[in-house]
């Protein structure tokens, strides 16, 4: 062995850190295997984001590695956060692009008092006490629809997830490629609204598919998950009960107004005819 080799080597060592400069070690310190931290920074590295990155590139390789867990969990808060922002944007849109233009500005200040029910159309959502559904029903062109947009553009702006379809689209989209995607967005939103219930065909497919559907909601009625309906029926309630049993039998009317609410508009008609042309 050489003097050179015998003499001790004081210099301190060298280690490449994440940012890729290479970095002083003294002899005494800890040293990470090198094979330990290639591998370290090949798992996860490019999981970070540049927040986490530019953190990294101030660390030694042992720092780096001690924090590496407490990294990694910070990156996992800002990705689950980015993504449930996501989600939130994605279901505001979607309401947007669902809802009829005609009826953006729908508001309960637009109810005539008839239509108002002594305030329980307002109050139906915003109350703690609300049932868990709301069926609207009575003759065309009285403001059925009207009501039901007022009650779900407020609940869309107070920040609940509501989804809107008309019946006879909701059943062509369960029966077309996204549908499990459609069927995941109707039975975990907020608030359900079904326009223009008693439009669709009643096949045997299809009460299967609505009775599946109110059981899911029903379940998760205390979690706060809500179902408006609107339906063109005869003005009476008795009659409107017997339309709609006849039309998709007892069970699936039962279980839309039992512990709901039914409020029936058979106000004056809404009309916008033209005297001169």
């Amino acid at each position: 062995m050489t003097a050179a080799q015998e003499q001790p080597d004081d210099r301190p060592d060298t280690r490449r850190a994440p940012d890729g400069t290479l970095r002083a070690v003294q002899p005494d310190a800890e040293v990470i295997p090198l094979d330990r931290v290639r591998w370290a920074l090949e798992r996860r590295a490019g999981r970070f984001p540049e927040s986490v990155r530019k953190l990294m590139a101030d660390m030694t390789p042992q720092e780096w590695e001690a924090h590496c867990d407490e990294l990694e969990a910070r990156t996992d808060r800002e990705a689950l956060a980015a993504a449930a922002e996501a989600r939130r944007a994605n279901r505001y849109a979607s309401y947007l692009r669902r809802r009829s233009p005609k009826y953006a500005g729908a508001s309960y200040a637009m109810l005539r008092a008839d239509q108002q029910h002594g305030g329980r159309v307002a109050r139906w959502w915003s109350s703690s006490h609300r049932p868990r559904s709301l069926l609207l029903a009575g003759v065309s062109r009285t403001g059925k629809t009207t009501a039901a947009y007022a009650i779900a553009n407020e609940a869309h702006e107070s920040g609940a997830w509501v989804e809107v379809f008309t019946e006879i689209d909701l059943a062509g989209l369960l029966k077309g490629d996204g549908a499990a995607a459609v069927w995941a967005r109707v039975t975990g939103c907020d608030l359900l609204f079904v326009d223009d219930w008693g439009r669709a065909r009643a096949t045997d497919w299809w009460k299967e598919q609505l009775q599946q559907l109110l059981e899911s909601r029903i379940s998760r009625a205390e979690q706060g998950q809500r179902l408006l309906v609107t339906s063109n029926t005869p003005g009476d309630r008795e009659e409107a009960y017997a339309e709609l049993v006849d039309r998709y039998g007892d069970p699936i009317v039962e279980r839309v107004i039992d512990g709901g609410g039914l409020l029936m508009f058979d106000g004056p008609r809404i009309r916008q005819m033209l005297e001169n042309w």
